[in-house]
């Protein structure tokens, strides 16, 4: 196998991924122009070949809904709620502290020491949350990033995805597995899964 291919383990078939992780050659770059279109695995043709994405682009119901590029993975609520009470605890905290450092001039000051006291509590309450959120959320946190780099490969991928209008199909250039177009968020998850464990695997 030459270097402008990378093979893609999915459910027992090998699917030669071109173009990833190098420069695009001739053929390559003018099979993303669509000048140039790929074998369907299934019925071995390119006649009722298109891009995904440029079905995606006419905006044909349902199909391209089915075929649209995955959504980004949210951030968990964990690492939002700790986000959140850090900064505004320190927020408090800092607020709170600049009340109650200098002795009162007026009755206004009187009045902000006062509730900046009341207040400090809180955000030291807020900040220790937060923290402790932090520390037992390091797998969540490990998963998260995961997710964010299998997607930044799942959106170099999915550019190169084909659709097969006769055999309803997706597939990857030069691959030998093709699957339902339901089924287009889990195929390119998985063939992004793989290409980054082969990367570590280096």
């Amino acid at each position: 196998m030459t270097n402008s291919e990378k093979t893609i383990d999915h459910t027992g078939s090998v699917i030669a991924v071109s173009a990833f992780g190098r420069g695009l050659s001739s053929d390559e770059s003018r099979r993303q122009n669509g000048t140039v279109m790929d074998t369907c695995p299934r019925c071995q043709s390119t006649e009722r070949v298109e891009r995904a994405s440029t079905i995606v682009a006419t905006g044909i119901q349902p199909l391209s809904r089915l075929l649209w590029c995955p959504h980004v993975p949210s951030m968990p609520t964990r690492i939002k709620v700790y986000r959140v009470c850090n900064v505004v605890g320190v927020f408090m905290f800092l607020g709170a502290a600049a009340s109650t450092s200098t002795p009162p001039a007026t009755q206004e000051d009187a009045d902000a020491a006062w509730f900046g006291s009341l207040v400090l509590p809180f955000a030291v309450l807020l900040i220790t949350a937060g923290l402790t959120l932090l520390l037992v959320s390091g797998q969540a946190r490990r998963e998260w990033q995961a997710a964010k780099q299998c997607d930044q490969v799942v959106r170099q991928l999915w550019p190169l995805l084909d659709y097969c209008h006769r055999c309803n199909t997706i597939f990857l250039p030069g691959g030998s597995f093709a699957t339902d177009p339901v089924h287009t968020s889990r195929f390119l998850r998985d063939a992004a899964d793989y290409m980054l464990a082969a990367h570590r695997g280096r």
